[in-house]
């Protein structure tokens, strides 16, 4: 029955296979344990305190009856009876880590006076110095007050767990509060580095999806550009593109409007277009957009940018050829097809706009807007036979 408890996934499969084991060995601590943790992880807390309070009784002097109990009870909120088992618990076992970090947690929770919370945790770590949740708490609880300290816990974590990302978007947290760009560019770096999305995602539409590929694209081309600067202005680079990813926008705009040369900055520009529009504010951004593709014709999101914006005043043409532009640098953004298939429709150029939106639907056969809007254009040119395929 072991065996079956370690083999199946199942929750459920779990209790049954420990309660036939109980029935062989009514008395026997391991399994009431292990039945009072797997209600507890079906919610089931109820039967979970039942299983929980039959350890204790069967083994009053072991820790880990009262550490599950007040796990299960803090799940349930029960704040003050959870203390009083964690409590037990490091009555009985002064090394139990967990416990200390629940007790850290709930007396910061509970506000109570002084420094009781990081106490605790102080203990844990000391106990443990490489215990996750502990260095995590630890972090968060003082962050404000030592970001040095803080980062130092955090890149413990980042070596324990180096494919955890959400540890390295806190860590840039407290080095920004460090006034380390540096440090702190080059962990949101990292972060959209492994949490990469496919470009072919971006729908123009400034839905959260569209602005984090914004912000991965501004960062590698950022990376491209920085090391032609000098160092000065190239910190206050790394700090503006790390308050454009945080979303601190207002900041972002005047760090990079106070760089000098950020009139003549291709990189400036382009990031000034996107601060402005994850404000909403279009205008502006499209003024940043046109102005970052005159210093550098090389950035193909701002040509996709400058599309966009001029597909929204139905400025077809010029529409056409930034997406066209865009294209010539990467044939594989394929989205990109679509965008200027449209433009090509509304200017009756329906043969140019079935291949591109035939272009398009071979990678996204499912797209519904592209598919109307091929069927649109087939029935321009009288292919109805290629319309009811689509339909």
């Amino acid at each position: 029955y072991v065996y079956h408890l370690y083999l199946h996934s199942s929750p459920t499969r779990r209790s049954s296979d420990l309660k036939q084991a109980l029935r062989l060995n009514a008395h026997e601590p391991a399994i009431i344990l292990e039945l009072g943790k797997s209600h507890q992880i079906l919610r089931d807390y109820t039967n979970a305190k039942e299983y929980y309070d039959k350890y204790i009784k069967s083994a009053a002097h072991n820790e880990r009856g009262h550490y599950w109990m007040g796990k299960c009870l803090l799940e349930k909120q029960k704040t003050t009876e959870a203390r009083q088992y964690f409590e037990r618990c490091i009555k009985l076992d002064s090394t139990q880590v967990g416990a200390y970090v629940r007790l850290g947690v709930l007396s910061f929770q509970n506000s109570q006076g002084g420094n009781l919370h990081l106490k605790y945790l102080e203990k844990a770590l000391k106990i443990d110095p490489l215990y996750k949740e502990a260095l995590l708490w630890h972090s968060f609880f003082i962050r404000r007050s030592d970001p040095t300290q803080s980062i130092s816990d955090l890149s413990k974590l980042i070596q324990l767990e180096p494919l955890n990302s959400f540890y390295r978007v806190l860590r840039a947290h407290d080095y920004i509060d460090a006034k380390d760009y540096y440090s702190a560019f080059s962990d949101l770096s990292h972060f959209f580095q492994d949490n990469q999305v496919n470009e072919f995602s971006f729908q123009g539409q400034q839905t959260n999806l569209d602005k984090w590929i914004d912000l991965q694209y501004a960062g590698y081309y950022t990376k491209t550009k920085i090391y032609a600067l000098p160092e000065r202005e190239a910190d206050e680079v790394r700090r503006s593109y790390c308050l454009l990813a945080m979303g601190n926008y207002p900041e972002a705009i005047a760090v990079l409007t106070g760089i000098d040369g950020s009139n003549d900055s291709a990189l400036c520009q382009f990031l000034l277009g996107i601060a402005n529009e994850h404000q909403q504010i279009h205008e502006k951004a499209w003024s940043y957009y046109r102005k970052a593709v005159e210093l550098d014709d090389t950035i193909i999101d701002a040509h996709k940018k400058v599309g966009i914006y001029q597909s929204n005043v139905q400025a077809w043409s010029a529409a056409e050829q930034s997406f066209s532009k865009a294209i010539s640098f990467n044939p594989a953004l394929f989205n990109v097809y679509k965008f200027r298939g449209v433009t090509r429709f509304e200017q009756r150029r329906y043969e140019a706009a079935f291949e591109d939106f035939q272009e398009y639907l071979k990678h996204d056969s499912s797209d519904i807007e592209a598919i109307q809007n091929q069927i649109a254009t087939c029935t321009m040119l009288s292919k109805f036979d290629d319309a009811v395929k689509l339909i």
